[in-house]
């Protein structure tokens, strides 16, 4: 990841708001706001921080956005959960690509989508380094252990806390 490198080279770029709430079962990014969501237990643990503030980079390097039928124009806030949705939508497409590939299977055809996705696909996507997923959790204890940038916004986040 190109902002990785820049990052640790010296080059710095606003940083993106972090709430930690009771109501947030699980941790996430949300690129529309460019806000880190939290569970107060996330919060504490490091490497999900490390994850969430990945989706970030990802999201400021244009990563968590992949083409379909060409190009398209970033959408602008306000904008309907559609737009955000089409825009933001790798991981959404990720996701289908391998239910699809499940529901190959003969004796999955007739399983939900949701059921697919939470038995099965969620966790898959963590293990595989070339999803949204995967090359943030590949990244997140490498980043939380010795990027410099990351160290200077974590401290700072743990000061704010």
């Amino acid at each position: 990841m190109a902002l990785l490198y820049k990052y640790q080279k010296g080059e710095t770029f606003k940083q993106p708001t972090v709430y930690v709430s009771d109501k947030v079962e699980r941790s996430y990014y949300h690129p529309v706001e460019k806000t880190m969501h939290l569970s107060p237990k996330d919060a504490k643990d490091k490497e999900i921080v490390a994850h969430e503030y990945i989706h970030y980079l990802q999201d400021i390097s244009g990563d968590m956005h992949a083409p379909v039928n060409g190009p398209v124009k970033v959408p602008t806030i306000p904008m309907t959960d559609e737009a955000s949705a089409y825009y933001y939508n790798r991981k959404g497409l990720e996701a289908q690509d391998r239910i699809d590939y499940i529901k190959g299977i003969k004796e999955f055809r007739f399983v939900p989508d949701d059921v697919i996705y939470d038995k099965e696909v969620d966790n898959m996507m963590y293990d595989e380094p070339s999803t949204i997923e995967g090359s943030a959790y590949k990244r997140q204890k490498n980043v939380a252990d010795e990027h410099p940038g990351f160290q200077d916004f974590y401290n700072n986040f743990i000061k704010r806390k």
